[in-house]
């Protein structure tokens, strides 16, 4: 961090939390306990807030749950399982958790964002050294299972290995990162709001890191980024951008395999190639099939919690070929939270989502360091939901409840200084009266 950031004070609820989002793939006792090791860490968060008595339960989580409730036990009662009522609880207890600690906190929001940055530059700088090392020849530099615990020895492009860092695979790790690109992109652009929250040094380690991904998502993730920063600029910035970024992409495209081949298969959607070679890209366009004619029949109040393998199982075979299928890819999650939300939860499901996005979006264009949470959350938000189905991400919750606290500390700052005013005001027109 800059040289004139204050030193972080971490309590017992920050190094559980910290745990929570390092031992993402963490799981030394898979025969001894029924859950991942950060499943565990976050239940001694929770018991930790609970003994503070700091366990916040808001009227969203109450929402949300009634939605869920209502939609997997009411609508669709068939679908009634142990394993939907586990994940019901699973995840509305990960929404607790996070809400509560970021409440904790809230008058610290700073210091907490400051802490998730930390965490990133950690992994950031991990992924440096996997990629040296592969570079280098030093299988125990570049295999990160030799000192990181349950990752799974990510993929090559070209000369280069795609960097997964702390994630259990490349485009995981890109999800982490991109609230933090935000911060770097603002701080290498103008410096202004993210003058103390990352260097110019860390701004540019963080960016390279994204890059070695070498995925799809993290570069057009890296694009809506720019052009949305750009957005806020002159016409000029924005053609600027728009032909940098437009230059990186050709680029990719043409020397990077990865990129090339995935758009290859984009472009190839419907054919026997494509359902056979590019596995991650036939999972987001059968999913994208399957959610849609599942939004159909349940348009409103979806099918369910945990009910999209079911609908997947009934759907696949009227689009493809089964024997043509060599693996069905994100059966379980839909390949993106875009397409399982209206499938398991329809209207009712996208209009709450919606509603919670514009209810605390800081209006404008405010600057200072509420906004740029804020933004930056929302950025976490709108990007993991893209490539990933998971209803339980400890990252995505983590961005949820900064987004939320952000405007509520923006609120409360906005009516003190509006009280303040008015005071101001006031005495000076009782002042004026005595004269």
């Amino acid at each position: 961090m800059n040289s004139t950031s204050p030193r972080l004070h971490l309590q017992i609820a920050d190094w559980l939390f910290i745990s929570t989002l390092v031992f993402v793939t963490l799981n030394p006792w898979p025969h001894l306990i029924p859950m991942n090791f950060y499943q565990l860490i976050m239940l001694l968060l929770l018991a930790y807030l609970a003994v503070a008595r700091k366990v916040f339960v808001n009227k969203e989580v109450v929402i949300m749950g009634t939605i869920i409730a209502f939609s997997t036990l009411i609508v669709n009662p068939a679908n009634i399982s142990a394993v939907k009522i586990k994940n019901i609880f699973g995840l509305l207890l990960t929404a607790i958790v996070y809400f509560s600690y970021v409440s904790k906190n809230a008058s610290d929001i700073q210091r907490i964002f400051r802490i998730y940055i930390k965490i990133m530059l950690f992994a950031a700088s991990l992924a440096i050294v996997q990629e040296v090392g592969y570079l280098l020849n030093i299988e125990f530099l570049a295999n990160s299972n030799n000192y990181w615990i349950g990752v799974r020895y990510p993929d090559l492009s070209g000369p280069f290995l795609r960097v997964n860092s702390i994630s259990a695979e490349p485009a995981h790790f890109a999800y982490m990162l991109f609230p933090v690109i935000y911060c770097a992109l603002l701080k290498l652009g103008r410096g202004d709001e993210s003058e103390n929250i990352i260097s110019r040094k860390e701004s540019w380690l963080i960016i390279t890191a994204l890059m070695l991904t070498f995925s799809l998502i993290a570069y057009l993730g890296l694009i809506v980024i720019v052009l949305y920063i750009a957005a806020r600029k002159n016409v000029i910035r924005i053609l600027t951008y728009t032909i940098l970024v437009t230059l990186l992409m050709a680029v990719s495209y043409k020397y990077n395999f990865n990129i090339n081949s995935k758009v290859n298969s984009i472009i190839n959607l419907k054919s026997d190639y494509y359902i056979g070679a590019h596995m991650s890209s036939f999972a987001v366009y059968s999913n994208m099939r399957i959610s849609w004619q599942a939004f159909k029949d349940n348009p409103i109040f979806g099918s369910g919690l945990g009910t999209y393998v079911n609908q997947y199982d009934k759907y696949i075979g009227d689009f493809f070929d089964r024997d043509k299928i060599l693996v069905e890819l994100n059966k379980n999650d839909a390949a993106s939270l875009y397409l399982r939300l209206p499938a398991e939860f329809g209207l009712l499901g996208i209009i709450f989502a919606l509603l919670f996005l514009w209810k605390y979006s800081i209006p404008g264009v405010n600057k200072g360091l509420l906004k740029l949470v804020n933004v930056a959350s929302l950025v976490g938000i709108l990007l993991y939901s893209v490539r990933s189905g998971s209803y339980l991400s400890q990252f995505l919750w983590f961005f949820i409840a900064l987004y939320r606290q952000s405007y509520i500390e923006y609120k409360h700052a906005y009516s003190s200084k509006k009280s303040n005013n008015r005071v101001t005001i006031n005495e000076s027109i009782n002042n004026n009266s005595i004269i």
